[in-house]
């Protein structure tokens, strides 16, 4: 059986769910298309949800150009966040740095030229990219090609 695997989403776990729909709205366009809440005890086999199954977890997706790339995961009970890596192209490094920083990210490492890897070739490309951190500080990296 030949079957094709596709990555749904990124899901990281927030502890403000509001200001983290703010940052990736304004620092990299994303765009809050659903947001539901489900019980704990429905999804009993994730960690968190085992340990807490009073619990609420809000879960919301995010779309840039009708692809779903982002869910933020908040529970009504304490959580560790800041565990999360995610990677995002743009199209002007500049205006992405801009826009990361005014959303209230961190820039960790300023943008340089490297290879970055392109998930269309499934190959390192000629890049400039700069790091930082979301405002939970989740590590994030911003990927212009430049081919």
């Amino acid at each position: 059986m030949n079957k094709q695997a596709s990555l749904l989403r990124t899901t990281v776990v927030v502890k403000d769910f509001e200001r983290q729909v703010s940052f990736y709205s304004d620092a990299v366009n994303l765009e809050l298309m659903k947001t539901v809440k489900i019980p704990s005890s429905r999804i009993s086999a994730h960690p968190i949800c085992a340990s807490n199954l009073g619990s609420t977890m809000t879960l919301g997706f995010m779309q840039s150009g009708g692809q779903t790339m982002l869910g933020l995961m908040a529970f009504d009970c304490e959580v560790l966040s800041g565990q999360g890596n995610l990677i995002f192209c743009c199209r002007s490094i500049e205006e992405s740095i801009s826009a990361f920083v005014d959303a209230g990210g961190k820039v960790a490492r300023e943008a340089k030229v490297a290879q970055s890897f392109d998930p269309d070739s499934f190959e390192l490309k000629k890049s400039i990219s700069f790091m930082g951190l979301d405002p939970e500080n989740n590590f994030v990296e911003v990927v212009q090609f430049l081919d």
